[in-house]
């Protein structure tokens, strides 16, 4: 069975949407102009990595969905996407993803939700309040990987260049991507590799620890 492979949320929040407002999305996706400036700069600086990186992950002939700091996109079918901070109806997700089953549910883990599947993939849109404002995004499916090509059951210390990251230890225990901003892995469950996550400090990733 496959495992969570990664989620994105909105300000690193990592979980269930539940409690936050559409205002409370809002104020935390739209940044300062001083602070949108540095950052459009800094996606610039960065867009041409990105795009190299999801056109090589995509020539690999596989279909499914590939996650970015933001968003999250199909591999050959750039049409059909969904970002964090988005504003979407019903109606239009559905048109987005024609082909795709678009399932909406209230009041379980989150909100409102929308279970997205389909033969190339399976995703998982979590939003706030208003039923539109998009806060969370995962995936269920082996398909689905990053940029870099990660992918459930790779290192979890490769996929974050590192032997320590931010983590967080709620339902399922995830650890931030220190270069895709947004985005955090799931880490595997297993006895003979735990993860300790530290509260408010790095944690201490093995090398036997996984993705999902």
């Amino acid at each position: 069975m496959a495992g969570v492979l990664m989620v994105l949320a909105v300000a690193g929040r990592i979980g269930s949407a539940s409690g936050m407002t559409a205002k409370a999305a809002d104020d935390i996706i739209k940044p300062g102009p001083a602070f949108a400036t540095a950052q459009f700069t800094q996606l610039l600086a960065g867009a041409q990595d990105k795009t190299q990186n999801s056109m090589k992950v995509a020539s690999d002939g596989q279909k499914g969905f590939i996650f970015r700091a933001q968003d999250v996109q199909h591999t050959t079918n750039p049409s059909q996407w969904v970002r964090l901070g988005e504003k979407i109806s019903p109606q239009a997700l559905k048109k987005r993803f024609a082909g795709y089953q678009v399932r909406y549910t209230k009041g379980e883990d989150c909100l409102t939700c929308a279970a997205i599947s389909g033969a190339d993939g399976q995703l998982e849109v979590s939003f706030a309040q208003d039923g539109r404002t998009i806060v969370d995004i995962r995936s269920y499916d082996a398909r689905s990987r990053d940029t870099q090509g990660n992918a459930v059951g790779a290192s979890l210390a490769k996929a974050i260049g590192s032997t320590s990251a931010q983590c967080d230890a709620g339902m399922d225990t995830t650890c931030a991507s220190p270069s895709l901003k947004g985005l955090s892995y799931i880490v595997a469950e297993d006895d003979r590799c735990p993860v300790a996550v530290k509260d408010k400090q790095p944690t201490d990733i093995p090398a036997c620890a996984r993705i999902a």
